[in-house]
């Protein structure tokens, strides 16, 4: 991904995004976001701001702010699946959001703890 952001050439980039989107029956925008929303934060761990930077502005130009709810959305959820448990707030606004989604993301909240803050 790096790499394809140095050169400008995305083609690789999109034939893997193409292979896992149909692989997981998923919206190819969605896919390429959410791998693009994953390299900005390996950039934030790394300290490495200009990729950071990057990576949020392509995101920013490229995607409509419905992919990029489903992005934060569904980074939430893995988030809270993973520790457990989620703050009120955090745990809400998912709540809200899935409440007109497949019921088996309904049923993957039910596994997080909402915890007041």
């Amino acid at each position: 991904m790096k790499t394809a952001r140095e050169t400008g050439d995305m083609g690789p980039v999109l034939k893997i995004v193409d292979h896992i989107a149909a692989e997981g029956d998923q919206d190819r925008e969605f896919v390429l976001a959410l791998a693009l929303f994953r390299h900005q934060l390996f950039a934030i761990e790394a300290g490495d701001e200009s990729t950071m930077k990057a990576f949020g502005e392509l995101m920013q130009a490229r995607f409509s702010p419905e992919i990029l709810d489903q992005v934060m959305m569904f980074s939430m959820l893995t988030a809270g699946l993973r520790q457990g448990w989620l703050p009120a707030d955090d745990y809400d606004k998912l709540s809200a959001y899935l409440a007109d989604k497949d019921a088996g993301l309904h049923a993957q909240l039910d596994k997080v703890e909402r915890r007041a803050a």
